[in-house]
């Protein structure tokens, strides 16, 4: 990606978990295409997480180079969330824990049934409402579930929509005000849960400390820990500072 002094900018792919290849299940951008820093580039799936790779900074696509598959893997299949599971999937993710005083691999083999949980959302729509009708909670806003948004963030869409409706002298007013603040708040979540949301602190203690600790504190301080998840509680709306000046 050449920045807007034209000067070559390299993009690194961040760690998302122990492996060697990371699939690339999506390219938001082409070649030509103009990004502001921060918007996401690709976006990235291993066994540990969905991210995606954001521009360092602003500047002009020059080229897209990414590793191409031999077509002969399987394409993932549709989320389902009442599908069971397939063990010969399961197990190789399984052998990767180890617990202690407990058989894990025979916990799981002696499961006669379990269901698949996909961890699946869709990138932020432009527009909510049409008319008298908009869009509430999943139906608006699909999101990781990350942070418990899932309902969290259908529970402030109501509060918003109950406070327009209240203070517009028209529905569609109403509508047009709730989509104005709803909509770009909960797309920066939806951004921000694929980058691991407040499990950021799992994240930033593993990079500094990739075989173990026996103390957390020497790690990574409180403070920090508590920084990082405060921040997305912020960003969320549902920190005791934004929900009080909201009541």
């Amino acid at each position: 990606m050449d920045t807007q002094t034209t000067a070559a900018t390299e993009v690194k792919v961040p760690d998302i978990g122990d492996f060697k290849d990371v699939p690339i299940i999506d390219i938001h951008v082409k070649v030509g295409d103009p990004v502001n820093a921060e918007d996401p580039l690709i976006t990235l799936e291993s066994d540990k997480a969905t991210m995606d790779v954001p521009a360092p900074s602003a500047g002009t696509i020059r080229q897209v180079l990414v590793k191409v598959g031999d077509g002969n893997a399987q394409p993932p299949r549709k989320e389902d969330w009442s599908r069971p599971g397939r063990r010969e999937e399961l197990m190789p993710h399984v052998a990767r824990f180890k617990i202690p005083h407990v058989d894990v691999h025979a916990l799981i083999s002696a499961t006669p049934e379990f269901y698949e949980y996909p961890t699946c959302d869709r990138d932020p729509l432009p527009w909510w409402s049409c008319g008298r009708v908009t869009l509430l909670g999943d139906a608006a806003h699909p999101m990781y579930p990350v942070g418990s948004n899932g309902a969290s963030q259908a529970i402030l869409d109501a509060r918003c929509l109950a406070d327009a409706l209240v203070r517009s002298e028209h529905p569609r007013q109403a509508l047009v005000a709730y989509e104005q603040k709803r909509l770009p708040m909960t797309a920066e979540i939806v951004r921000s849960n694929r980058r691991g949301g407040p499990e950021g602190v799992i994240d930033a203690v593993e990079q500094l400390a990739p075989q173990g600790f026996a103390d957390i504190d020497t790690i990574l301080s409180y403070e920090a820990r508590e920084a990082i998840v405060r921040g997305y509680a912020a960003k969320a709306g549902f920190a005791a500072r934004v929900v009080a000046r909201q009541s």
